[in-house]
């Protein structure tokens, strides 16, 4: 008897793994946009950097523009649902950036300080754009 009521509660268990596995998607979902967003910004830089030799002002303009475009199609896809997502998915961004700056860009040779207010608008933006477009779309 002990065998069948084991049984009937294997189906209660279920869902609460499905949530499980489905929230750990989104989580997965949430970091892989942050690597892709953080790669295309890093492309962009560099073309604007190496290639068009841009500087000063209008560097840090033009990638503040890559930082929106690339992050409201990333919100686009990410499938965010209300402000409590929005808000874990820019922050979520963030983190991811901080961590590849530090592990890739630091070494660079040339490499501006984190701590370059142009550098802490360009996340705050990151972090701005999946809010923004959640309360524009409410």
């Amino acid at each position: 008897m002990e065998k069948d009521q084991s049984h009937s509660k294997l189906p209660e268990l279920l869902p609460d793994f499905k949530e499980t596995i489905n929230e750990d998607k989104k989580w997965l979902k949430r970091i892989g946009w942050g690597v892709l967003i953080w790669s295309m910004l890093f492309v962009w830089i560099s073309i604007l950097t190496f290639s068009v030799k841009l500087t000063g002002l209008s560097l840090n303009v033009l990638t503040w523009i890559g930082v929106v475009v690339a992050s409201w199609y990333g919100v686009k896809y990410s499938l965010v649902k209300n402000l409590n997502d929005a808000v874990i998915l820019g922050l979520v961004w963030v983190i991811v950036g901080l961590i590849l700056d530090r592990l890739i860009t630091y070494n660079m040779p040339n490499q501006e300080s984190i701590n370059q207010w142009s550098i802490l608008v360009g996340y705050l933006i990151l972090f701005l754009v999946p809010v923004l477009r959640n309360y524009k779309n409410k």
